[in-house]
C-alpha cells in the first residue's frame, strides 16, 4: 500500500482524506475517554481523571485541526459539550496535581508536615466539590446529548462540500502541520525571561502542534516526525511543570496574604503556620528557577530545528509509503465521510 492510498470496497484505490482521518480520531479518542469514565467518577485512581482529560484534550485538538474537513452533523454541539466536559475534568485534575505535589513535599520536609497536611485537607474538600460537579455533569442531560451527538456524527453523512472534506492527507497534511509550527515559532524570540502568561500560551501552542504531528504520524514515511514530536513533548512537559509550580506558588502566596489579613501578629489559618508556608514558597521558587534553565535549553534546541517544520521539508516525509486509514473506523462508518 503506497502513496497514501488504500483499497476501497470495490477494489479501486481510494486516497486517505482529512475528513476520514478526523472521524477515525474522533472514534479512537472518544472510546479512550469513556474507558476512564468509571474511574473518574470514583477518584480511586487519579490517573483515570488524567487520562480522560487527555483523551478529551485530543478530541478538542482533533476538531481544531480536522473539524472543517469532517463537517459532522451537530459538530458545534459536540465541540461545546467537549469544552464543558474538559472544564470539569480540569477542575478535578488541577487539584489532584496540587495535592500530589504537596504530598511529595511532606515526604521530604517532615518539620512542615502539619502545615502541609492542613493545606491538603482544605484542598481535598475543594476536590470533593469539583468531583461532585463532574459526576453531576456525567449523569446529566449535557453528557447524554454529547454521547448522542458523537454517535450521530460518526454514523450520519457529512454535511460539508466534498471538495473540502476529501482533501488528501498526503498533500494537505504538510501545509496544516507547517502552519501549526509557525504559530509556535511566530515571534522568533529567545524567551530567556518569559512571563508565566507567555509560558502558558507557548505550552498551549506546543500541545496543539504535538497532537497534530501525532495525528499525522501514521501517514508519513517511516519515523521521520518522531524526533520532532519528542522535542515538542519534552518542551511541553517542562512547561507543564512550570505551570503546575506557578499554580502552587499562587496558592501559597494567597495563604500568606490571608493569614496576614486575619491576624495582626501573622498567625496563620487553623493548622497552617506562615513560616512553614514561606519555606514552601522558597523551595518552589528554587524549583522554578531550575526548570526555567531546562526550558531555555530545550527551547533553543527546538527553535533551532525550525527548518524541519517547514512545509517543503514536511511534504517530502508525506510522500512515501503510508499505512492507510488509522484509528479504528469500521467499514460501515468510513464511507460516510467521503459522500
Amino acid at each position: 500500500m503506497t502513496n497514501g492510498k488504500r483499497p476501497a470496497a470495490n477494489g479501486v484505490p481510494a486516497v486517505v482524506t482529512l475528513g476520514q482521518v478526523g472521524r477515525a480520531l474522533l472514534l479512537k479518542h472518544w472510546q479512550r475517554a469513556l474507558r476512564h469514565e468509571a474511574g473518574a467518577r470514583t477518584g480511586a485512581d487519579i490517573e483515570d481523571v488524567h487520562r480522560m482529560r487527555v483523551a478529551t484534550r485530543r478530541l478538542r485538538s482533533a476538531f481544531r485541526f480536522f473539524g472543517t474537513y469532517m463537517a459532522l452533523s451537530r459538530q458545534d454541539e459536540i465541540v461545546a459539550g467537549l469544552r464543558d466536559l474538559a472544564r470539569r475534568l480540569g477542575a478535578v485534575r488541577d487539584l489532584d496535581v496540587l495535592i500530589e505535589r504537596l504530598e511529595q513535599e511532606a515526604a521530604v520536609e517532615s518539620a512542615d508536615r502539619p502545615t502541609i497536611d492542613a493545606i491538603i485537607a482544605a484542598l481535598d474538600q475543594d476536590r470533593a466539590v469539583a468531583r461532585d460537579d463532574l459526576v453531576a455533569f456525567l449523569d446529566g442531560r449535557a453528557m447524554a446529548d454529547l454521547r448522542a451527538h458523537v454517535a450521530d456524527g460518526l454514523t450520519q453523512p457529512a454535511s460539508g462540500p466534498p471538495a473540502k472534506r476529501d482533501r488528501p492527507v498526503r498533500t494537505a497534511g504538510p501545509r496544516l502541520l507547517a502552519r501549526r509550527a509557525a504559530r509556535v515559532l511566530a515571534d522568533g524570540a529567545d524567551l530567556l525571561a518569559p512571563t508565566s502568561e507567555e509560558l502558558h500560551d507557548l505550552r498551549i501552542r506546543l500541545k496543539r502542534l504535538r497532537y497534530a504531528a501525532e495525528f499525522l504520524l501514521p501517514y508519513t514515511e517511516g519515523n521521520r516526525l518522531k524526533p520532532l514530536i519528542r522535542s515538542a513533548t519534552a518542551l511541553q512537559d517542562v512547561l507543564g511543570e512550570l505551570h503546575d509550580g506557578d499554580v502552587m506558588l499562587d496558592m501559597l502566596r494567597g495563604l500568606v496574604a490571608s493569614a496576614s489579613e486575619r491576624s495582626e501578629n501573622g498567625v496563620a489559618l487553623p493548622g497552617v503556620e506562615v513560616a512553614a508556608v514561606i519555606r514552601l514558597l522558597a523551595r518552589q521558587a528554587d524549583r522554578r528557577d531550575a526548570l526555567l534553565l531546562q526550558f531555555r535549553s530545550l527551547w533553543r534546541e527546538f527553535a533551532g530545528c525550525r527548518r524541519q517544520w517547514r512545509r517543503k521539508r514536511l511534504a517530502r516525509w508525506f510522500s512515501g509509503p503510508q499505512d492507510g486509514l488509522v484509528g479504528g473506523l469500521s467499514p460501515a462508518v468510513t464511507p460516510a465521510s467521503g459522500r
